[in-house]
């Protein structure tokens, strides 16, 4: 069962028919135009035949059947049938008239393109009659593609190659993007709010905001106040409300936010009926959330709106959530828009980021949060997203736990801070292991104009103490130090770093200029403020693309570190401790190179007929569920994909363990660990990264493992063409469940290893990621 969002915001879940609702199908069909069944049967019929009822609701090796409910009602059905051969199926589609147009059909290719792609089937077809406009569209949007063969001017034939799934999967990110927006719209801009609840903060802040919306308190006539209310957004403040699940049937109701922990059986009732009304829930056990921005005003909190910005917060904390939003209102960035997500029951992080993906307010995105919905789905997104606007995420957990892949033949890499990290880095997203952390590094990039991928700095610091300290972080954070400005003791002090700063903004190579303030003796806030604008001044009254970070090495700058006025278009940051600034700024020049990768996948390899291999695996699966290959086996499954295994071990330069695994939380992932030949110590953690891999990623693992330059041009480029194969194979070979390498050799004159252990299964139930493009 799967949960989907259809066109026009509102909820529906996608399943394999039931053979008990047969009956149900036969009602469906019933109630179908005449025009829809005309289409569906290739002829007008008012009857349908039991043996082709009993087809159309068909699940097996060769045919699947799933239905579309909205509201406990199924308004859809598809099929696709497959030859004897499992090579191609033909796809058909009915769906109730009401509710064409809504997305449906859409969303029924993609599940069958999923379910025949782990099958192995290789092409999915329809047949289509020529003048049936509408579904030859939803085919043509899908990817698929006109057959050319001797025409019959009544229908038309389109084929969808799944090998080109990656169209389909990425129309898909573009159609939820669209829904997810449509079906949160009442949680942003209400038409009509009722609050249920006693007097509150909580409702006050929704009065404030909203003076039109509703108060009810528990009575015995409530549910029927909420009906004659109509609301569009409903808000329960009320531990185990009775009513609850008698609200969710007013047909108003968009979206749903519970404020209080729900406990067993309601909980499951709530959620089982808000999927079959297709209402977004937030929470329960939601701090709740608001928007701030100037354009609107909206707090369903009991947080008293910050200062308005740019920033977005998603947690799943209340306590934290508030802390954060304070925090970032004591150091004087604000926030613009705050959800707290709760028990993430139905809209989680993964909702948020469609949503604010296109939100002309939203300029920063910081997550904290415990898991990240579908990871697959996050990975895709947060590539995207994070190449229009950064996201922060915290992330701790960090574990002592150290996996050498090459002692494991099984792998699991959950909720490990390896995978954890690969994730961040493979998206994009800025990590923080502290909220500390978080908060200088967002105020970092709220205070920069532009970001530049060169790393070069020049230090402006009147002590020897504060640039010892810094120099010993530059490297640590991958900055290079052009130059130090030493300021001397004097007394127009001030003067003196006016001076040098509006010398090196004309003149100094350097992207970022970071300045350090030692007061010598005991001074006040407002001498602090009288440097700070001068500062500010000298930044404001040339023109330069640089950007400034200043350090004052006081206790009595921890508030207000957005430093700006009024009429200056540049603004400054502020920090207490020069090592806090240089590490935020390590992070946002990595970010800054990050941008400008390309995310291309690997394409069109020689000698990589994974249809030989996958029909090699099923052959080996044919009378047995699950099989481990023999190393003979082995070696012929990588000739398929032009992978040379040898029978003999030589002196290398590197010794890798590489595993390939389907983790329960984060999808396919790669693992490798590594270490010279000849000291035979795993001397690194292992780098694990989720699939697919982009030829950045791909790149960036081979100078993680080539750290001391050991490795000459031609065999990088062995051992970059090596983990593609590996992990396309993976990828493109479902029945695969886990392949592991425990000694690969990379030598200066080839690859080589002697034993590999590869698993496969041919259950199909196991969802697999597909190769995106961008």
């Amino acid at each position: 069962m799967k949960k989907l969002i259809l066109k026009d915001g509102s909820l529906c879940i996608i399943r394999k028919v039931k053979l008990s609702e047969k009956e149900k199908i036969r009602e469906l069909f019933s109630q179908a135009s005449p025009e829809s069944r005309y289409y569906r049967f290739f002829g007008a019929t008012n009857k349908i035949d039991d043996k082709v009822l009993d087809a159309m609701i068909r699940n097996d090796t060769f045919n699947v059947s799933l239905i579309c409910i909205v509201k406990d009602k199924i308004v859809g059905i598809a099929n696709y049938s497959a030859t004897p051969d499992l090579q191609s199926a033909e796809v058909s589609f009915l769906i109730q008239d009401d509710f064409q147009g809504k997305g449906i059909g859409t969303l029924f290719l993609e599940e069958l393109a999923k379910y025949a792609w782990l099958r192995g089937i290789r092409d999915l077809e329809a047949i289509v009659l020529a003048d049936n406009y509408n579904m030859i569209g939803v085919f043509k949007n899908s990817g698929f593609e006109l057959v050319h063969e001797k025409p019959d001017p009544s229908i038309v034939h389109l084929k969808l190659p799944l090998v080109k799934f990656d169209k389909v999967t990425s129309l898909h990110l573009l159609r939820e993007k669209l829904a997810t927006q449509a079906s949160l719209k009442s949680a942003f801009y209400p038409n009509k709010i009722v609050f249920i609840g006693n007097d509150c903060l909580l409702w006050h802040n929704i009065f404030q905001t909203r003076s039109d919306a509703q108060i009810l308190s528990p009575n015995s006539n409530i549910v029927k106040e909420v009906q004659e209310a109509k609301p569009d957004l409903l808000i329960i403040d009320i531990v185990d409300c009775k009513n609850l699940t008698y609200f969710l049937a007013v047909d108003s109701i968009k979206v749903l936010i519970i404020t209080t922990k729900l406990n067993e059986p309601i909980k499951s009732q709530v959620i089982a009926l808000i999927k079959k009304q297709g209402i977004r829930l937030i929470g329960p056990y939601s701090t709740g959330l608001f928007y701030n921005m100037p354009n609107a005003k909206l707090n369903i909190s009991k947080i008293r709106l910050p200062k308005s910005s740019h920033l977005a917060i998603a947690t799943h904390s209340n306590l934290l959530g508030i802390n954060l939003v304070y925090s970032f209102n004591y150091i004087g960035i604000g926030v613009g828009c705050f959800v707290s997500v709760g028990d993430k029951s139905d809209v989680s992080g993964n909702d948020l980021l469609y949503l604010w993906q296109d939100d002309e307010h939203v300029e920063i995105i910081v997550l904290y949060l415990d898991s990240f919905g579908d990871p697959t789905v996050f990975s895709m997104l947060a590539r995207k997203i994070s190449k229009q606007k950064p996201i922060f995420a915290v992330k701790a957990g960090k574990t002592p736990l150290s996996l050498s892949i090459s002692r494991h033949e099984s792998l699991f890499f959950s909720n490990t801070d390896f995978t954890v990290d690969g994730l961040f880095k493979q998206t994009g997203i800025i990590r923080a292991e502290t909220l500390e952390e978080l908060l200088d590094d967002v105020l970092l990039m709220h205070t920069f104009d532009n970001l530049s991928t060169l790393s070069y700095v020049t230090l402006i610091s009147n002590s020897k103490g504060a640039n010892l300290m810094a120099i010993d972080t530059f490297e640590a954070n991958n900055l290079l130090l052009e130059s130090i400005v030493y300021i001397e003791e004097e007394d127009s002090i001030v003067d003196s770093y006016k001076k040098n700063l509006l010398e090196i903004l004309t003149s100094s190579k350097s992207d970022y200029i970071v300045i350090i303030f030692a007061p010598t003796q005991e001074v006040s806030s407002e001498y602090l403020d009288e440097f700070l604008s001068e500062i500010l001044l000298s930044v404001n009254s040339v023109e330069h693309n640089k950007n400034i970070i200043v350090n004052l090495l006081s206790f009595l700058h921890y508030k207000d570190r957005v430093f700006s006025k009024e009429n200056l278009k540049k603004k400054i940051a502020v920090y207490p401790f020069v090592e806090r600034s240089l590490r935020a700024l390590g992070k946002l020049v990595w970010y800054a190179n990050y941008k400008q990768k390309t995310q291309f996948y690997a394409r069109d390899l020689e000698n990589f007929n994974i249809k030989e291999a996958r029909n090699y695996i099923r052959n080996l699966l044919s009378k047995t569920k699950t099989y481990q290959l023999t190393q003979k086996e082995a070696g012929l499954l990588f000739n398929t994909i032009g992978v040379k295994k040898t029978s003999f071990e030589v002196e290398g330069v590197y010794n890798i363990s590489i595993g390939l695994a389907y983790d329960k939380l984060f999808g396919p992932v790669i693992g490798i660990s590594y270490y010279l030949y000849e000291i035979n110590i795993a001397y690194k953690s292992p780098i694990v990264r989720i699939l697919p891999l982009t030829l950045s990623d791909i790149e960036e693992v081979i100078v993680l493992i080539d750290n001391k330059n050991k490795l000459d041009v031609k065999t990088k480029q062995n051992l970059n063409d090596f983990l593609i194969r590996l992990s396309e194979a993976f990828l493109q070979i479902p029945e695969i469940k886990q392949l592991d390498l425990p000694n690969l050799i990379v030598a200066n004159d080839g690859l080589y290893f002697t034993k590999a252990i590869i698993k496969a299964n041919k259950d199909d139930t196991q969802p697999k990621s597909f190769t995106i493009n961008f």
